[in-house]
């Protein structure tokens, strides 16, 4: 509303007098700078809208800034930590997500670490990183190990490229190349824009390397091995004329909640629903146009319901100082009953699954990519499992909105099955 638009103008004004001050007496003004002004003003003025107070860092808050995201206590009130090691001021949030004891207004105390495994979600190779990328994620990574570092932390960060997934073969087909040339410019795009803007991570991975797919089909064996799965028959939507069977994304028709007509066979972009392919009406493949039939086809699932009871108590009872929108998003999808969760598609461009009878069948994104978390650190070290199996490593996941849930209930159930990592 208007208040809003408001904070946005003062918001511009200040960054834009500072900036200019600066460039009259002849100082520089890196993009990064700006980008990360824009994030920490816009969050300030969001919480000070909240009654928000400012509060200087003292000695007893450091040690809560060193236990992760998880807390959200705060957002810097001034440019990057740098290496000069300059103090900086925190905006910290009232509420359940506050450090602060309302009545006490003490710091919890927390457990310490040996070492921090810090991971940025893999940008999605088919298009460019942008500014909502850089402000809701990967700045404040960057700050956050740049501040560990500064503390003398053991901290290593780690991100790369989601390269699988159908979006990226509806590109490929769209514009007459291969999926690997479209990963191949996209990776190579997000990579150097990182590098302009000075992000530090350690190592900038891709999901299509082949440490990559050596560990993703390690995983998913060991979880087959161990009967983790259930392996289900069931019936998938095929094209005639194209002889394939569909993946979610190939299929569009008319979201049943909206009534948007361009709804795909996983979700409605414009309502957000997620939904089944069977849930469309009037469906269509987005490859021939032609009307889907449904064939029987053989998928593995993943039951997260097995792991329900764990994911409560780990949410619900031990992590109610994540941020309201996370906490209450696990919750809804605690409460209404966590379901098996196909881990394989057929489809061409992926991991094929490594088993018997699976030809035509590769890796479902959702499971392939959050594994490229390990394979990112296996590439950076050879120490990789001091930092993925043993207890005294926080890992801290920055994510975006968009994968609350992937981060939060589908890979930590991943690596509860799995049973070798933290």
């Amino acid at each position: 509303g208007f208040c809003g638009l408001l904070k946005k103008i003062v918001m511009f004004i200040v960054i834009a007098v500072a900036y200019l001050i600066q460039m009259l007496i002849g100082g520089t003004i890196p993009l990064r700078e700006v980008v990360i002004t824009f994030y920490i003003c816009n969050e300030a003025l969001s919480l000070l809208e909240n009654a928000a107070v400012f509060v200087p860092i003292p000695e007893r808050l450091k040690d809560v800034l060193l236990q992760s995201l998880s807390v959200q206590v705060c957002y810097w009130g001034g440019i990057s930590p740098t290496e000069t090691g300059q103090r900086m001021f925190p905006v910290c949030s009232r509420g359940r997500e506050s450090a602060f004891n309302e009545n006490e207004r003490v710091i919890h105390t927390m457990k310490q670490f040996k070492r921090y495994l810090v991971t940025s979600a893999l940008p999605y190779a088919n298009g460019p990183v942008h500014i909502g990328h850089l402000a809701g994620v990967y700045i404040p990574s960057d700050i956050y190990t740049r501040y560990l570092r500064l503390r003398g932390a053991d901290v290593i960060s780690v991100c790369g490229s989601d390269e699988h997934g159908v979006p990226i073969t509806i590109k490929a087909r769209k514009e007459g190349v291969t999926p690997q040339q479209i990963v191949d410019r996209y990776h190579n795009m997000i990579k150097k824009s990182f590098e302009g803007l000075g992000m530090s991570f350690d190592i900038y991975s891709r999901t299509t390397s082949p440490v990559h797919h050596k560990t993703a089909s390690d995983f998913f064996r060991t979880l087959y091995e161990k009967g983790e799965f259930i392996e289900q028959t069931s019936e998938q939507y095929y094209d005639p004329e194209s002889k394939q069977f569909l993946a979610d994304r190939y299929i569009v028709g008319t979201c049943p909640h909206c009534q948007n007509e361009r709804a795909y066979g996983d979700q409605c972009e414009k309502c957000g629903s997620t939904l089944n392919p069977t849930d469309l009406i009037n469906p269509k493949s987005a490859i021939t146009g032609a009307t889907p039939v449904l064939r029987e086809t053989k998928h593995w699932f993943l039951p997260l319901d097995k792991h329900e009871a764990f994911l409560r108590k780990w949410i619900l009872e031990d992590h109610k100082e994540w941020k309201s929108n996370v906490y209450g998003q696990c919750k809804s999808w605690l409460d209404l009953g966590l379901q098996p969760r196909a881990v394989s598609r057929d489809l061409d461009w992926g991991i094929p699954v490594p088993v018997e009878g699976a030809e035509g069948k590769v890796l479902y994104v959702w499971f392939d990519a959050p594994i490229g978390y390990i394979s990112a650190t296996k590439e950076l070290t050879p120490d990789w499992e001091k930092y993925w199996k043993d207890e005294e490593t926080k890992m801290v996941h920055f994510i975006g909105k968009d994968n609350i849930v992937f981060h939060c209930i589908v890979f930590p159930s991943m690596l509860q099955a799995h049973g070798g990592y933290i």
